[in-house]
């Protein structure tokens, strides 16, 4: 083995390494007897090629490839082609035919950045043992793990990998490429550096976009003492600096001419101590929690404190949370996972040397290398790359999107009982989505290993068939409960086709790589009809590109889409569940790695409908329902097929049917299923309960049964200073309480503290769905989102904005603003509780610089996300926009301009809006948040409602805390109505010369505001608002008899008496339950 300077330089072809690949080391020695990597025949590689074009052609377009495929194998060419073909494998023997054309064309002359659209990740299951769970000690670990695993392959001491029960050598060609070593660029085409392991044993961390040279010496270091240079690096690291790590994000050429730079400026040595390294380990600053959040974090983090051509980045995030970030060209993730799984199983077992844990502390410090920050010298020109990398690269992050879908419905142990193959049951669940998504097949891509041969890398796996086609087919076409033995026995067979052709494609019989091949030998001036045919490209334009690997320790793993309109999808088949790593380009309005999320759990569970009913379920002959139901005590999915648990609540049901319109039934009865659906309303006056089909029966008696209140503005963490400051106008309240008060919810326990009591105080006031703004602060908004999940409540949650106008400590920089919304954002839409929403929310446009509400509209727009925020609500406050945005016509033209009005908007106030502006307000669908209280308290002015009804704008109410001083809805009620009845004697506020004379609103109005007005403003109207059934079961149970009653009842009270009484004298002290879609949040 030789090393000329110290290094090898590789250029793709495997055979100029072959002389480091020592036949008499374990790691090696099947090598030279590795079968080269075989030329399937023309015919059977075009007839296969037919087979699975097929799915994805009319008939038309069939036939024209037919004959092209004819015509190519009745020759001249394609027959030539072959020839030639095989010639080149025969004039290789010490490599695969293949091999060079697929390092260089697929990867090393590539241009694109290596993060996004090379490197994969793999991230990391927690820790098992308690001084490996910090960041230290977690990074510790991993370099222990990685030492001993990397002394092996360069002494070529590590055993071989085998396959199967026969124990199939296969090729470790990979290894010799994975430390001491990174990729290099060049323009036009990219080197491979291998340095000589026997000279480098150091180790480079980064840390704040520095690099720092750990002098390890041959013998590797302790646990101990990489945690204590660990700690001295975190110590001294300091500020961040300039990054030139984010230099290695560009471009290759653009790359290439940077580097090029750094060493005119003095800066050959510093590079070389990078990519001549074991590895690099990457200490983060930050905190990702859930696994979309560390699977961004690890794919492509925030550029600076990364070196992205290094094959392998050791990533170790301030929580302990750990993985892999690795580049790709030289090799594909079989080998590495092999590297990652010796690191995750033996660390958790303890068959890893940790070293000491008893050294004492002088002698520890004695035993310590040397640690040196690596100096680079920047230019100006530098600097300027750098500035330029940063913004691309920034670019890049936000035209992408990833979603981690966490399926724990089943997994492998109940797939086999299916008698399928577990991964091509879950390809097929992968088919069955993408028709859903696309309403089309789509080429699919699985890749499969081909390394029993010589260099083989990997070989396509064609997931689309015409089996998985006519299984798909059935699925969407019939009916869920119909044709379910034909489902089964179909979706067995294109399980079995999948089999079969993965198969082929581990002996280097699939389609692609054979056709790669031959269209690489065609010499200019040759073309052949069957490459030329659109359905050609259509079958290889990988939509899908898939991969699948399991590893009970990885807690996921992935990589970027193949094609821009695409996903890609990386999955885990583990003992009990799926999880997909979907990435693809940001898309808009929609996310399409969330829905295609979805969409492959809703496939999961249909299928696992499927099979079940074929295998031992009786659909009982009563009745045939089909559900789909979410157990979140264990956070598992299981399939009801069969008849529905209902139960029956009895009681005086009262709600609105229509806009002044109640339904008063004195002996109503609402049914409602366990996921908390309305199945039916029945009066029973009018109908035998004995007729009706219930499981349980809760008899409320005489008690009323109203839908639940909405509340679309109400500002969570003013609660604890509610009644306070009412004696002041708006801006000077917001001054002297709001922001003084709001600055302490820095403070996460104080959040918890003061949230908990105000979202228990709104449920006990019967509010079930409640719009919140939060304040700047992001850690003490999740604490929101919990606590309203915690207790049950439906929370349209809102992380509030502010880069201008506000005091010191509740300016944001408009940057860190769209940050912590997006991770908000995230964190709520993880929980994949549709009871949660997150709202986009600027405080108000005083609060809010134009490039941050550019910013807020992305994300709306990015999620489909609902927008809430404060409009026209003061005088003063109007004059102040004008000033702010001259260039606006009114106050909310300054939000529509800026991309936040739509139909998912709802603005609080609008007491002094235009008539132009109502007539915009309209025309985008958005809706007015109507807050009385807060609107006398402040003496803001008096909205005149019904005129803006008359002109078909959606109203709803809000209690708007702590501006309004309760958080009882029924006040929002009252004090609607009596708003109205200043309009009707003509003191209300922005008087128009067309006003008519409007009459007050009844209580029937208002209470249908309260309810099926806010569903409607929140977009909720199919799901809340009043008792239709199909709805969802948000309900009060109001006793107005109850010992401490406010109210009191007579012998002449009926129904619709009683119902006034509680509107008007009521409290919560009558809501004796409250109960959110079907679930019990509150008793009194």
């Amino acid at each position: 083995m030789s090393y000329p300077n110290g290094v090898r330089e590789c250029w793709g072809d495997y055979r100029e390494e072959e002389d480091l690949e020592v036949a008499s080391q374990p790691l090696y020695q099947y090598q030279k007897k590795l079968p080269n990597l075989p030329v399937p025949s023309l015919e059977e590689t075009c007839a296969v090629y037919l087979k699975t074009v097929r799915p994805l052609a009319t008939d038309a377009e069939f036939e024209g490839t037919k004959k092209a495929v004819k015509e190519f194998l009745a020759g001249p060419l394609g027959p030539e082609l072959q020839r030639r073909l095989v010639e080149r494998a025969a004039s290789r023997p010490n490599t695969s035919y293949l091999a060079e054309w697929w390092n260089t064309l697929g990867y090393l002359q590539v241009r694109d950045p290596v993060v996004f659209y090379v490197s994969y990740f793999f991230h990391f299951s927690d820790a098992a043992h308690a001084l490996q769970r910090s960041q230290v000690g977690r990074a510790a670990s991993l370099l222990v793990a990685t030492m001993e695993f990397r002394n092996q392959v360069a002494s070529g001491t590590r055993p071989p990998e085998t396959l199967g029960r026969g124990k199939t050598p296969i090729c470790s060609t990979a290894y010799k490429y994975m430390f001491n070593a990174c990729r290099i660029p060049h323009r036009g085409d990219d080197s491979y550096r291998i340095y000589d392991p026997s000279l480098n044993h150091h180790v480079v961390v980064m840390r704040h976009n520095k690099f720092f040279k750990v002098n390890q010496p041959s013998t590797p270091l302790t646990f101990l003492e990489w945690t204590s240079v660990l700690e001295k690096i975190i110590a001294i690291a300091g500020a961040k600096e300039s990054s030139i790590g984010v230099l290695t994000s560009q471009d290759r050429d653009i790359w290439a001419d940077g580097r090029e730079q750094l060493l005119v400026d003095g800066n050959e040595a510093s590079l070389r101590d990078i990519e001549s390294a074991i590895c690099v380990v990457c200490l983060d600053d930050e905190t990702p929690v859930s696994r979309t959040e560390v699977a961004r974090a690890l794919w492509h983090g925030n550029g600076r404190n990364r070196f992205y051509d290094k094959t392998i980045q050791l990533i170790v995030f301030e929580n302990g949370k750990a993985g892999i970030l690795a580049e790709h060209s030289m090799l594909d993730g079989m080998a590495m996972s092999v590297y990652a799984d010796f690191m995750l199983s033996g660390l958790r077992n303890q068959t890893i040397d940790l070293g000491s844990m008893t050294v004492d502390n002088a002698t520890l410090l004695s035993r310590l290398p040397k640690v040196n920050q690596i100096p680079f010298n920047v230019s100006r020109a530098t600097l300027h790359n750098i500035e330029r990398a940063e913004h691309s690269f920034d670019l890049l992050v936000d035209d992408h999107e990833l979603h981690v879908e966490s399926f724990y419905g089943y997994g492998n142990n109940l797939i086999k009982t299916f008698k399928c193959s577990p991964d091509a049951y879950v390809q097929m669940a992968i088919q069955l989505a993408a028709r859903k998504f696309w309403g089309k097949d789509v080429g699919t891509y699985e890749a499969s290993q081909v390394r029993p041969y010589l260099h083989g890398r990997t070989e396509t796996t064609r997931s689309c068939s015409i089996a998985s086609k006519a299984f798909v087919d059935t699925m969407v076409k019939a009916a869920p409960i119909e044709k379910l033995t034909e489902k089964a026995k179909l979706c067995r067979d294109a399980c079995n086709s999948h089999v079969n052709y993965m198969k082929r494609a581990a002996q280097s019989k699939g389609v692609d790589r054979h056709f790669l091949g031959l269209r690489l030998l065609l010499k200019p001036g040759e073309s052949a009809a069957i490459f030329d045919d659109p359905l050609f490209a259509r079958s290889k334009y990988w939509q899908i590109s898939t991969s699948h690997l399991t590893n009970e320790l990885f807690d996921g793993w992935g990589w970027g889409e193949v094609v821009s309109d695409g996903v890609g999808i990386a999955y885990s088949i583990k003992k009990n569940s799926v999880h997909f790593n979907i990435a693809c380009r940001k898309t808009i309005p929609l996310s399409m790695s969330r829905s295609f999320g979805h969409l492959l759990e809703e496939s999961l569970l249909e299928m696992r409908a499927v099979f079940e009913a074929e295998k031992d379920l009786k659909l009982p002959a009563k009745l045939y329902r089909f559900e789909l139901a979410y157990h979140r005590q264990t956070t598992s999915f299981f399939i009801l097929l069969a008849m529905a648990f209902i139960t029956a609540y009895k009681g005086v049901v009262v709600h609105s049917i229509g806009f002044g319109s109640l339904q008063v039934l004195q002996r109503g009865l609402i049914g409602a299923t366990e996921a908390g659906k309305i199945e039916f309303v029945h009066d029973l006056d009018q109908i035998d309960i004995d007729t009706i089909a219930f499981d349980k029966l809760v008899d409320y008696g005489n008690k009323l049964l109203l839908p639940g209140f909405v509340d679309g503005h109400a500002h969570a963490p003013q609660y604890s200073f509610l009644g306070i400051g009412m004696h002041l106008p708006l801006l000077d309240w917001l001054n002297t309480y709001t922001f003084p008060h709001e600055a302490k919810f820095a403070d996460v326990v104080c959040a918890r503290s003061m949230y908990t009591k105000a979202v228990s105080r709104h449920v006990r006031n019967g509010t079930t769905t409640c719009s919140y703004f939060a304040t700047i602060h992001l850690d003490s908004c999740k604490e929101l989102v919990d606590i309203v999940e915690s207790i049950g409540q439906r929370g349209y949650i809102g992380k509030v904005n502010m880069d201008r106008n506000a005091t010191p400590e509740l300016t944001e920089t408009t940057e860190q603003s769209l940050a912590d919304t997006a991770s908000f954002i995230e964190y709520v839409l993880e929980k994949e509780d549709d009871l949660l929403t997150p709202v986009i929310t600027p405080r108000f446009v005083p609060s809010t610089t134009s490039e941050l509400m550019y910013g807020l509209a992305e994300l709306s727009h990015a999620h489909s996300l609902p927008v809430q925020s404060h409009l026209s609500e003061n005088t003063n406050e109007i004059l102040w926009i004008r000033d702010l945005h001259p260039e606006c016509n009114s106050y909310t033209e300054v939000y529509d301009a800026h991309g936040l009005l739509h139909e998912r908007s709802y603005m609080a106030h609008c007491i002094w809006c235009s008539s132009d502006e109502r007539a915009l307000l309209k025309n985008k669908q958005s809706a007015i948040i109507h807050c009385p209280n807060s609107n006398f308290s402040l003496t803001s002015g008096v909205l005149n409602v019904r005129r803006c009804l008359r002109e078909g704008i959606k109203v709803g109410l809000g209690s708007d805390v702590s501006g309004g001083y309760t958080t009882s809805m029924l006040d929002a009620l009252r004090n609607t109505v009596i708003a109205s009845k200043l309009i009707a004697l003509g003191h209300g506020s922005n008087k128009e010369p067309e006003d008519i004379q409007e009459t007050p609103l009844s209580y029937a109005e208002a209470f249908h505001l309260a309810t099926v007005g806010g569903a409607e403003c929140l977009n909720l109207q199919d799901k809340i608002g009043n008792f239709v059934p199909g709805k969802e079961l948000d309900m009060l149970v109001v006793d107005l008899q109850v010992d401490d009653s406010p109210v009191d009842e007579f012998e002449h009270d009926d129904a619709l008496n009683r119902f006034q009484k509680f509107l008007f004298v009521g409290d919560d002290r009558n809501i004796t339950h409250v109960y959110v879609r079907g679930r019990l949040v509150h008793e009194r």
